[in-house]
């Protein structure tokens, strides 16, 4: 699974603040730089949304987004986010270990969002429940029947899917990465004009 976010610009949106720089090279280097500033912001502005709404406990999601910046022939950043789904457990879960016998739960409850209540991890008479698979690898799984066997492991979304998702994080974040381009663009013009140079 992968996200691709495409930080770019509609030059004739900047012709208004290019008109100001003669030299060709000035105003590819004010551009390019610009977009990777924006890049890095918008990096850290998706880490940062996606922290506050989801309730994973172990997931660097800044180490999980790949920036591929901006050249002089190629005015454009994105970032990529790649992962496969994320195991249930990684969410907020209760109880979070396994429990035997007498300690054993009536029902596991966990959730995705921050925000959201406590919610019974069960499907129709199938409850889900905390086990340690004989390869000492701990999960949050439930039976496929009523049968004690097979049961299978319940995931959750993985980084790419919660860092695209419209509703809670991209959509929030992506008007004000706009915003920071404008300013980017602004400071860059800027500094060529001074004959600064700003290699943020």
């Amino acid at each position: 699974m992968r996200t691709l976010i495409a930080v770019g610009i509609d030059t004739k949106e900047v012709d208004l603040i290019f008109s100001r720089l003669e030299e060709k090279g000035s105003r590819d280097q004010a551009l390019k730089k610009a977009l990777n500033l924006t890049a890095r912001q918008a990096r850290e502005r998706l880490t940062q949304k996606a922290q506050e709404t989801y309730a994973v406990k172990k997931t660097s999601f800044r180490k999980e987004i790949k920036i591929r910046s901006a050249t002089t022939n190629r005015m454009s950043a994105s970032l990529l986010a790649s992962g496969r789904a994320k195991e249930m457990l990684d969410f907020k879960v209760s109880p979070a270990t396994v429990q035997k016998g007498n300690k054993r739960p009536k029902i596991t409850k966990g959730k995705v969002l921050k925000r959201s209540p406590m919610k019974k991890l069960q499907m129709g008479e199938l409850k889900a429940f905390v086990v340690r698979f004989s390869n000492g690898h701990k999960a949050v799984a439930q039976r496929r029947s009523k049968q004690r066997y097979p049961i299978k492991n319940l995931l959750s979304p993985s980084v790419p899917v919660m860092l695209g998702n419209a509703r809670r994080v991209y959509g929030i974040v992506e008007p004000y990465i706009q915003d920071d381009l404008e300013r980017n663009l602004e400071h860059f013009v800027s500094m060529a004009l001074e004959g600064k140079n700003d290699s943020k």
